[in-house]
């Protein structure tokens, strides 16, 4: 046997007759290793779980269309809460405006003509409408645009239902409105604000399809609060749909509905009105030029159109362009989707049609004939810089 075996049996037998000392330390060390062990084994699931579930309340708490639960909060209050909740909310909101009553002004009931009318574009008549009165309204708490907001395809739909829904009053459905304006980025808010003193004598025409309706509702924060701006004669809704709600496929005439008076609750009416003629439009091209024709006889008097459009939307009538006579400013809200296009090309030539303008939340674009070179435009989230002629995207995340 080698030394070196000899050296190992030797060791091992050692080894065997090896017994530690006794000491109850060694006990009280294994104990905590065994009880951390069983926290860590079971505490860390306990907390994913906690995070999880902490997260979930979060987002149930700050959805932005709670539906049955306010329906639900709506039906177990009996009608005295209700009314006492009403004129709560509108007394914070609003202004009141007093009526006459037409019989102590002396006017007949039967020649009472009321300031909305919803008609099917080719019946409608050549009635001249009447200035916009006084409106009052507390101002937004902000008008900059806290971030980015994604866009998600149920999001206006479940708003249409939730404002359509009976259950809900009138009260909750204008605090939802005014809410919703502030999902998005104030585009038609920030345009109008910047361009409200060179636009004279002007018709808004506003696309009230679901994917604009945050931004349409920006529109009436925005003339809340200029009540004493005299420039605006009226509104025109357009929902590319017929009497019956279903889409025109150009085929049909649309259905618009207009209001030519600042009375809070017809402006409401109108807008309700509208919006309950979107829910069947599912194709992405719209009447925008249809409503420009409608505008243009129903208020022929005017100088110029301001138009809220969809950006993400090209224009299904662009045939019927040349019957278009008044100025048009466009209003561009959101994005096109299309990398290297700042605008629908279908929008560029309405505005340069008419001698008109483009704008976006941060930009407005006199002549678009004429565009520097190298000049950078924000639309939606996305910067554009113009080059040789056209818009490139750029990786730029605040304007240089």
């Amino acid at each position: 046997m080698s030394e070196e075996e000899k050296l190992h049996r030797i060791i091992r037998e050692k080894l065997n007759n090896f017994q530690p000392d006794y000491s109850p330390d060694d006990w009280k060390k294994m104990q905590r290793k065994i009880m951390v062990d069983k926290l860590l084994r079971f505490s860390v699931p306990s907390v994913v779980v906690l995070v999880l579930g902490l997260s979930y309340y979060w987002f149930a708490a700050n959805d932005p269309l709670p539906v049955k639960q306010e329906i639900a909060k709506q039906t177990n209050l009996n009608p005295e809460t209700k009314t006492e909740q009403a004129e709560l909310i509108h007394d914070s909101t609003f202004t009141k405006v007093e009526v006459q009553d037409p019989k102590e002004a002396g006017i007949e009931p039967a020649k009472t003509k009321s300031p909305i009318r919803t008609e099917i574009a080719p019946e409608t008549n050549n009635e001249v409408s009447e200035p916009l009165t006084s409106l009052k309204v507390s101002k937004l708490t902000s008008r900059k645009v806290a971030g980015p907001a994604e866009k998600h395809a149920d999001f206006a739909d479940k708003d249409i239902r939730f404002l359509n829904s009976s259950a809900i009053s009138m009260s909750d459905k204008i605090l939802r409105v005014r809410e919703l304006g502030k999902t998005y980025e104030l585009t038609s808010y920030e345009a109008l604000d910047r361009n409200a003193e060179k636009w004279k004598n002007v018709v808004i025409v506003c696309d009230m399809t679901s994917s604009m309706f945050p931004y349409t509702t920006q529109v009436f924060d925005w003339m809340m609060e200029n009540v004493d701006n005299n420039n605006i004669k009226g509104i025109v809704f357009f929902t590319d749909c017929d009497s019956l709600g279903n889409e025109t496929r150009g085929r049909l005439p649309g259905k618009m509905f207009m209001v030519n008076t600042k009375d809070e609750m017809k402006l409401w009416d109108t807008m309700f009105a509208a919006i309950s003629n979107t829910e069947n439009n599912k194709e992405r091209a719209e009447n925008n030029i249809e409503a420009l024709l409608y505008a243009q006889k129903q208020f022929p008097d005017v100088d110029e159109f301001v138009m809220i459009a969809d950006n993400s939307s090209p224009v299904k009538d662009m045939k019927n362009l040349s019957k278009v006579k008044k100025k048009t400013h466009i209003i561009l809200c959101g994005e096109t989707y299309e990398r290297n296009l700042a605008f629908q090309s279908d929008y560029v030539q309405i505005a340069k049609k008419t001698h008109g303008s483009i704008h976006t939340l941060e930009d407005d674009i006199e002549n678009p004939d004429n565009i520097k070179e190298m000049t950078v435009i924000r639309v939606g989230r996305i910067y554009f810089r113009f080059e040789k002629g056209k818009f490139y995207t750029t990786k730029l995340i605040f304007r240089p």
